[in-house]
């Protein structure tokens, strides 16, 4: 019997920062994104459930199409069920892989995607025990790479062991032990 464990990095964000991304240039696309997702999930999102009611009123011309009811009736898909815990946990997003699916589109069409790093995922993290201390438990994350966002430059002491070494490739890993 083993055990696998391994490490993973990024920058966290939540939901409601990334719906910024919804603009007045780009709402209506926004929303047949959201529709296009609605009908691929209408056995967990009902068609006579708040959202999808929503959504289907502004794509029929009934309730306005603004940028802030876009933004909430995405933040209405991303549910999360379960509950964490310390050591166990149990907690997911609804439609986790269509979300993630989901979010992957907007960040396309939101015409910024260049501007960014690249999105990694949006989950839900269930413990410290599994998933660390640092990150949040039991609420909704957005995962962009963080090997974009920074530039390194060699010091003085890594130009000195670069020298050595032949090079400076900085690893990652972690110990298990029983």
């Amino acid at each position: 019997m083993g055990m696998d464990v391994y490490a993973e990095h990024g920058v966290i964000g939540t939901p409601d920062q990334f719906v910024q991304l919804v603009s007045g240039k780009n709402k209506k696309v926004m929303l047949e994104c959201l529709a296009d997702f609605l009908e691929k999930v209408v056995e967990t999102f009902p068609k006579d459930s708040p959202v999808q009611q929503s959504v289907a009123a502004m794509m029929n011309g009934a309730a306005p199409v603004t940028v802030a009811a876009v933004r909430q009736a995405i933040l209405d898909v991303v549910v999360v069920e379960g509950e964490p815990s310390k050591y166990g946990g149990n907690c997911h997003l609804k439609e986790d892989e269509k979300l993630n699916d989901l979010f992957s589109e907007i960040m396309f069409v939101s015409g910024k995607a260049d501007e960014f790093p690249r999105f990694v995922e949006v989950t839900v993290f269930s413990s410290g025990r599994f998933n660390g201390w640092d990150v949040p438990h039991g609420v909704p994350c957005v995962i962009f790479d963080d090997r974009e966002c920074f530039k390194q430059t060699l010091s003085t002491k890594g130009k000195a062991l670069k020298k050595i070494f032949g090079h400076t490739k900085v690893t990652e890993w972690t110990r298990v032990s029983y």
